[in-house]
């Protein structure tokens, strides 16, 4: 047999219990792949003992596999022969998967079958007629996806643009820096600046009437909510204490003469 034309199925079939059908050597039903040739390699035993001549006792054996166990669901695979079985077959053999009583195999498009759960059925009649049944039960067949081509889903981009970075993450200021991200005891994120008499970080934000707002600064140790954003990745803003508006701080003014000024609010 040519391993990379056929996948074998061995299969041990006790006539004594003739519906346990289990791979040789497995715990589980055979499984049979879609699409891939087979060839399925019996040994016939009685209470897991092999028969030693058996060529004389069968006129012919049938492996057949159906849709369910009902006998008139549709056959899927079929096939009977009448002679090469191997009345030499020793145990020793049969494990080491080196010989087996007879095979039957199915071509690759013969196994072009829908997976599922399907129904496997051996046996063989004597030479005067009567049937004998050898192994019956579930033949799994599955779907090895082998050969089928397509095209992969484009990657999806996982990751933070600078606004949403700047959004979801503090902004990591020097070591004892004139000023620092932080969050204050309620847990928001607020921007400080440093008193370089005491040395406290206080925080910094917008006051006053519209129109008129100025940049306050808060006590040591004050609760205050978020205080700032960064705006487009581009505009720092400090929040105003009571309306909620964002207003961005920049320098304005002539060289001797620059201020910090406020643009407008906007939420």
């Amino acid at each position: 047999m040519n391993l990379t034309t056929f996948r074998p199925i061995r299969l041990l079939c006790d006539l004594a219990s003739p519906n346990s059908v289990l791979e040789h050597g497995q715990t589980q039903p055979p499984v049979l792949i879609r699409g891939a040739a087979v060839e399925f390699q019996l040994g016939l035993a009685r209470n897991r003992t092999l028969f030693a001549e058996i060529s004389a006792a069968i006129a012919s054996l049938t492996l057949q596999v159906r849709e369910s166990s009902d006998p008139s669901s549709t056959v899927l695979l079929e096939r009977s022969i009448n002679e090469g079985f191997n009345d030499a077959l020793t145990e020793s053999a049969f494990n080491a998967g080196t010989a087996e009583h007879c095979a039957i195999a199915f071509t690759a498009a013969e196994c072009m079958i829908a997976a599922g759960d399907v129904w496997i059925a051996i046996w063989f009649t004597t030479a005067g007629g009567e049937t004998i049944p050898v192994a019956f039960g579930e033949l799994s067949v599955k779907e090895s996806g082998a050969g089928v081509t397509g095209t992969p889903a484009e990657p999806v981009e996982q990751y933070y643009t600078r606004t949403e970075a700047d959004a979801r993450f503090l902004l990591r200021s020097p070591e004892d820096a004139a000023f620092r991200f932080t969050r204050d005891i309620a847990g928001h994120a607020v921007f400080q600046l440093k008193n370089n008499t005491t040395g406290d970080y206080q925080t910094v934000f917008i006051d006053g009437a519209e129109g008129a707002e100025s940049i306050a600064i808060a006590a040591p140790e004050s609760e205050l909510a978020a205080n700032y954003r960064v705006k487009d990745g581009e505009f720092f803003q400090l929040k105003h204490r009571t309306s909620g508006k964002f207003h961005t701080v920049f320098l304005d003014g002539d060289e001797g003469a620059e201020g910090l000024a406020i643009a407008a609010g906007e939420d």
